[in-house]
C-alpha cells in the first residue's frame, strides 16, 4: 500500500506539474555576447570490442579518431523570462535545480539575487532592429512526462512531443571565422 501511494503521488506530481510547464511561455534573454568556438580534436581512446575479445593481451588497444566540438562562452547574464504565473514560489524552487541547458557538459547556474517579478514583460521582441534565428526544442501541446524522461522506454515523436519552433533571439554577429563566432545583443 505504501508503494502504491508513493508511486501514485510521484505519478500525479509529474502530471501536474509538467502540464502547468509545459503550457508556460518561457522566453531567452542573451547575455550582452558570447562567443561560439568551434574546435576539431584529435582523440584516443580505448577499442572496448577488441579489448573485450582478447582477455590475455597484455596492452589495451587504441583506436584514434576525430570529433567536432562548440564552445559557447557568455559574457554576462542569461536571463529565463515566464510568461504570467500564479505559482511563482515553485517557478523559483524548479529554476533553482537547472544546473545545464542543452548537453551535460556545459554549466548553469540560478542567481536568486538577480530574479525580478514585473507586471510587464522587461522586453518585446523588435524584429526591426535585427535578430538571429535559433530553432528552439519546445514541448508539444499534448506531451507527456514518460515521453520526455530520458529514464523511461517511451519514445518522443518529432513534431507531437518535441516540436521545433523558430525563436528570434536579439543577437547580432559582429565577428566570424572559421574557428568562432562572436556575438553582441541589441
Amino acid at each position: 500500500m505504501y508503494v502504491f501511494t508513493y508511486l501514485y503521488i510521484v505519478w500525479f506530481f509529474h502530471l501536474v506539474l509538467l502540464t502547468w510547464i509545459r503550457d508556460l511561455q518561457i522566453y531567452i534573454w542573451p547575455p550582452e555576447q558570447l562567443v561560439v568556438n568551434r574546435n576539431g580534436y584529435k582523440l584516443r581512446y580505448y577499442d572496448q570490442t577488441a579489448d573485450k575479445a582478447d582477455k590475455s593481451r597484455t596492452t589495451i588497444p587504441m583506436q584514434g579518431g576525430f570529433v567536432f566540438r562548440e564552445w559557447v562562452h557568455l559574457q554576462g547574464h542569461l536571463q529565463i523570462c515566464c510568461g504570467g504565473c500564479d505559482r511563482l514560489a515553485e517557478l523559483e524552487q524548479l529554476f533553482a535545480q537547472i544546473n545545464y541547458f542543452g548537453k551535460r557538459g556545459c554549466f548553469f547556474q540560478y542567481l536568486p539575487e538577480y530574479k525580478q517579478e514585473t507586471s510587464e514583460p522587461l522586453f518585446q521582441a523588435n524584429l526591426i532592429t535585427g535578430f538571429t534565428a535559433q530553432p528552439m526544442d519546445d514541448l508539444g501541446e499534448k506531451a507527456t512526462f514518460n515521453r520526455i524522461n530520458p529514464f523511461s522506454t517511451d519514445k518522443a515523436q518529432l513534431d507531437k512531443d518535441r516540436v521545433i519552433k523558430p525563436g528570434f533571439l536579439p543577437l547580432q554577429l559582429v565577428a566570424t571565422s572559421a574557428r568562432y563566432d562572436i556575438y553582441q545583443r541589441y
